[in-house]
């Protein structure tokens, strides 16, 4: 009888710790979740802070095409005048950069979103 208890006690013991282990695997499972649902909030905000920079990105792009555009007519006539101004030479410099820059920046960095 004394085997058998003894017996009966180390069967308890281990079925104890299969259920523990189970436990601890569910855990593991539902922190992996927790986990997944913090990555995915991130994304989510990240994508729609991406979608406001790329609309505002595409408003820039039309300010600057316009600037462009009232540079050419001032270029035309300075031209027609005779008269070199470097200024205006350095601001139509600045712009072309700029444009290209935000061009550069929508194709680069957002432009997959």
């Amino acid at each position: 009888m004394n085997n058998y208890k003894n017996v009966l006690k180390h069967l308890n013991k281990e079925t104890k710790v299969e259920l523990e282990t189970q436990k601890v695997e569910l855990g593991a499972i539902d922190d992996l979740d927790a986990e997944w649902k913090a990555a995915s909030r991130k994304y989510g905000e990240v994508s729609s802070l991406v979608r406001k920079a790329n609309q505002t990105l595409s408003e820039m792009l039309k300010e600057f095409q316009a600037i462009e555009k009232k540079g050419k007519k001032i270029s035309a006539q300075l031209r027609e005048l005779g008269v070199e101004d470097k200024d205006f030479t350095e601001v139509m410099r600045k712009v072309a950069r700029d444009k290209g820059a935000i061009l550069d920046t929508k194709k680069r960095n957002i432009g997959s979103f």
